[in-house]
């Protein structure tokens, strides 16, 4: 898992300075933070045993559909299959589950859409700032993209003329996950938050309309 964080953290960097190299303009380089929280409690807790997409449309995605990995996006793609066994597989038994107090900071985010349930078979990853309000019950989530691929091929992306997108908003459907939406009223529904081993985990959904979604994990911290 280090080997990973560390690989990906060079993909940044490497992508980051083939941008700034080609444009004038900030760096885009960025230092990812990744730190454990330090206390749980279980009031305030985000954990839910289905999916939100399992409480309306149901179906998972068909893993068939996921492109192969070629010579060009092999160290990627090693990322991308550790992201997509977070998703895909089931919670440990020995997880715990935090109060979404705990989740201010800096985060790894990566989105995977896949053309049975988005459209388009694409992974979109970067790093993403988690606020939190106690006053209201709102989450906010700003995502800065940094590495885009598509069609076996990796792009180097940043914040553009958004500054980030941000989505906002608080718990519904009894508790049970966060809508959170942005300015283009896309919704990331974020469902679950736990730690596992000195990793922190938050599993999402990313809303386009209501038969287009993608999958999103936020994951940070040092693997015990």
């Amino acid at each position: 898992m280090k080997k990973l964080l560390v690989l990906m953290l060079a993909l940044f960097l490497v992508c980051g300075c083939s941008s700034a190299k080609s444009e004038e303009g900030p760096d885009n380089t960025t230092e990812i933070v990744i730190t454990p929280t330090e206390g749980v409690e279980e009031e305030g807790a985000l954990r839910s045993d289905s999916t939100v997409r399992t409480l309306t449309f149901g179906g998972n995605p068909e893993r068939s559909e996921i492109p192969e990995i070629t010579r060009e996006n092999n160290d990627f793609l090693q990322i991308i299959a550790y992201i997509e066994e977070i998703l895909y597989g089931d919670i440990p038994e020995g997880a715990d589950y935090p109060a979404v107090k705990y989740l201010p900071g800096e985060w790894v985010y990566c989105i995977c859409a896949y053309e049975s349930n988005f459209g388009d078979n694409f992974y979109d990853l970067g790093y993403a700032e988690f606020e939190y309000e106690k006053d209201g019950d709102i989450i906010t989530a700003t995502l800065h993209p940094r590495l885009y691929w598509e069609g076996d091929e990796l792009y180097p992306e940043d914040d553009g003329e958004t500054d980030g997108a941000i989505f906002s908003g608080t718990r519904v459907a009894e508790n049970r996950y966060y809508a959170l939406e942005d300015y283009f009223s896309d919704i990331l529904a974020v469902y679950c938050y736990y730690r596992y081993e000195g990793m922190e985990y938050v599993l999402a959904e990313f809303w386009v309309s209501e038969e287009s979604y993608a999958d999103v994990l936020f994951y940070r911290g040092v693997q015990q």
